[in-house]
């Protein structure tokens, strides 16, 4: 839930602050396409992919029972990567039904995210360390595409080619 609800705050309040801070969405989709493919390319080197917290973050956790809010909702489910997938998508929605759309796929991502981890004991069990190896490389060849298009269609926007 928390994750969810950070991502639906930058979902309606991301344009606003980039409006507020003369940001584009064709320079934040250059900048989130160059970020986003140095996850993509980890994934694809087999490397650990783990968002950074400081180590002020992981002493806390350490010393409190509930990590719901820090480190697991923010920065590790709705961390750098995904708030830029969410604000870009919904730059891209014209209408409130489109916007709609986009709030109501978030709530379901985090839903099953959600019931991934309720159940990942079980799943990892299922498909083993090798599955999880290479569903990793082969996600990080789609989350590569997708940062690849991000950062070509800022290019493109801000060279006036689109």
């Amino acid at each position: 839930m928390a994750a969810f609800l950070i991502l639906v705050l930058f979902a309606v309040c991301g344009q606003l602050v980039f409006r507020i801070m003369g940001v584009t969405i064709s320079s934040f989709q250059i900048a989130g396409g160059i970020f986003v493919f140095t996850v993509a390319f980890d994934m694809l080197k087999g490397r650990n992919v783990r968002t950074k917290t400081l180590p002020e973050e992981r002493i806390e956790a350490a010393h409190k029972d509930d990590i719901s809010i820090t480190p697991l909702a923010t920065p590790l489910l709705a961390g750098p990567g995904t708030i830029t997938i969410t604000i870009l998508t919904m730059a891209k929605a014209t209408s409130f039904i489109q916007k709609g759309f986009v709030l109501m796929i978030l709530f379901l991502i985090c839903l099953l995210t959600y019931w991934i981890l309720l159940n990942s004991v079980k799943l990892l069990r299922y498909i083993g360390e090798g599955g999880v190896r290479v569903m990793n490389r082969v996600m990080g060849l789609f989350v590569a595409s997708i940062a690849v298009q991000m950062f070509l269609t800022g290019l493109l926007t801000v060279l006036g080619k689109k």
